[in-house]
């Protein structure tokens, strides 16, 4: 539970940095919204009955986009931090 209520408090966090800009915030937060419909999907398609092909993309489709998420989220603090450099 610690967990949670720590990750929760770091998305919170930078969804109000005021010094974050607007457009980031928004691709963080509607990107993390999708990882967890994503997430939240392969479950429900395996209690549905779904084809397994189906429930192999979706992993597939998870686990590239959240590889896509973190090198985002990584390149937009990088340039963040090479604006304050001289």
């Amino acid at each position: 539970m610690k967990g949670i209520k720590k990750i929760y408090n770091l998305f919170n966090g930078y969804v109000y940095d005021s010094s974050i800009n607007i457009e980031e915030r928004t691709f963080i937060m509607l990107s993390i919204s999708v990882l967890v419909a994503l997430f939240a999907a392969i479950p429900c398609g395996l209690i549905m009955h779904e084809p397994f092909s189906a429930t192999i993309s979706t992993i597939i489709g998870a686990i590239f986009f959240t590889i896509y998420v973190i090198y985002a989220f990584k390149k937009i603090r990088l340039k963040r931090l090479k604006s304050f450099c001289p």
